[in-house]
């Protein structure tokens, strides 16, 4: 779950707006699990995977919660990789693009 939290701190909410495939707006993100999960950890909830799992899936170690998980934290990653064409500078290897 720290790995997660460090992300999520990493990759800040106003980065993910801008990334308009990552989360497709508010409702739909407030919707899915991965978004519930995003948005705990944005909002500072202290939970550690059991917690995690047993206030999404109602169990404290579903195999649901964990596939959520791994997800959030591959799309968190891609996002990190990817260029943020909002950037004021991003070096002399990219000015022709």
């Amino acid at each position: 779950m720290k790995d997660l939290i460090d992300l999520v701190q990493y990759v800040s909410p106003q980065r993910l707006k801008r990334l308009s495939f990552f989360f497709r707006g508010k409702q739909t993100r407030d919707k899915t699990y991965a978004g519930k999960l995003y948005q705990a950890i944005v909002d500072g909830q202290k939970w550690d995977d059991k917690a995690a799992s047993k206030e999404l899936f109602g169990k404290p170690r579903s195999s649901h919660y964990y596939k959520v998980k791994h997800e959030l934290k591959q799309e968190l990653i891609n996002s990190v990789l990817l260029i943020d064409a909002g950037q004021k500078s991003r070096g002399t290897y990219y000015a022709g693009f």
